[in-house]
C-alpha cells in the first residue's frame, strides 16, 4: 500500500536499484502531492534493454490507482532539463497499470546520445509500458522535449500518456495539456508517441496542443493521437473508439490523427 510521496519514492528507490517486483501489486490508498519536488522515474535507465545488455531498471509489478490522483509531478525544468532515456511517473514498465489520474505533470527533458543512437522515450504516465494500461487519465500536462544535436534518431519517442507502447493495450485513458518538441525528430503524439506490432488503444482520447519543429528532413511523425504504427502489418495492432482534439503544428509528417503509419489498422475515430 502506497500512501505518500515517500512511499512512492521508496519504490521508484527499489526499482532503480534493480528490484522489479515482478508479480506483486501495489495500490494507492490515498491522493498523493509531490509538490513539484524533483523526481526520479520509476525504473530510469532504457538503453540498456533496446541494446539487449542488462543495466537497466524495469517495473514488473502492477499498481492499482483506486481512483486516485498524483499532483504537481515535476521532471527537470526548463533553465536545468533532465538528459536521459527515458521520462515519466515511470520510467520503464512491464506490468499493469490502473485506474490512476495524473494532474500537473511538467516534464523538461534532453534525449541520450547512446552509441551514435538518440534514445528518449517520454510520458505523463510511462516512457515506455510493455504492459496494459487501463482507466487512467493525465491532466495539466507541460511537456518540453529536445534531442541531441548528433545521433540518429533510434527511439525518441513522445506521447502524452506513453512514449511507447509495445505488444499490449491500453483502455478507456486520456490526456489534456501541451508537448513542445524542439528537434523536429521522432514519433510524437498527444496520447502516445510509437505503437508497436499486435499492440491495440480502445476508447481513448487526447486533448494535447502539440507544437514540434517543423523539419522535413529531421522526420518527426506527428499525430493529435498517435505520432506513429510502427512493425510488420497484423490485424491486431489497432486503435478503435479513439479521438483526438488537440492542434496540431510542425513536424515532418503531421496527421491531426496521426502522422505515419506502418502496420496499423483505425476504427470508428476521428480528429477535430
Amino acid at each position: 500500500q502506497i500512501a505518500d510521496g515517500a512511499q512512492l519514492a521508496y519504490l521508484a528507490s527499489g526499482v532503480n536499484q534493480g528490484q522489479t517486483y515482478e508479480n506483486s501489486c501495489f495500490v494507492l490508498t490515498a491522493d498523493i502531492d509531490l509538490a513539484n519536488h524533483d523526481w526520479t522515474p520509476i525504473g530510469n535507465s532504457f538503453s540498456g534493454l533496446l541494446f539487449n545488455r542488462t543495466d537497466y531498471s524495469l517495473f514488473a509489478g502492477n499498481l492499482d490507482g483506486k481512483g486516485h490522483t498524483i499532483s504537481n509531478i515535476s521532471i527537470g525544468t526548463e533553465s536545468t532539463p533532465l538528459e536521459s532515456d527515458v521520462f515519466g511517473l515511470f520510467g520503464v514498465t512491464g506490468g499493469k497499470l490502473s485506474n490512476l489520474n495524473l494532474d500537473s505533470v511538467a516534464i523538461c527533458g534532453i534525449a541520450k546520445n547512446v552509441s551514435g543512437y538518440v534514445i528518449g522515450l517520454a510520458g505523463a504516465l510511462a516512457g515506455s509500458a510493455s504492459g496494459p494500461i487501463e482507466n487512467c487519465h493525465v491532466t495539466n500536462l507541460n511537456m518540453t522535449m529536445k534531442a541531441p544535436d548528433s545521433g540518429m534518431a533510434a527511439a525518441y519517442w513522445i506521447g502524452g500518456l506513453v512514449g511507447a507502447l509495445d505488444g499490449q493495450y491500453i483502455d478507456e485513458c486520456s490526456v489534456s495539456g501541451k508537448i513542445t518538441e524542439k528537434s523536429g525528430k521522432g514519433s510524437i503524439g498527444g496520447l502516445i508517441g510509437e505503437l508497436g506490432k499486435a499492440a491495440k488503444i480502445t476508447y481513448s482520447h487526447a486533448d494535447v496542443a502539440l507544437d514540434v519543429k517543423p523539419d522535413y528532413y529531421g522526420g518527426a511523425n506527428v499525430g493529435g493521437l498517435i505520432g506513429k504504427g510502427n512493425g510488420k502489418t497484423d490485424a491486431e495492432t489497432i486503435i478503435r473508439n479513439c479521438y483526438a482534439t488537440g492542434n496540431v503544428t510542425g513536424g515532418a509528417y503531421t496527421g491531426g490523427f496521426a502522422g505515419g503509419l506502418w502496420g496499423l489498422n483505425i476504427k470508428n475515430c476521428y480528429a477535430s
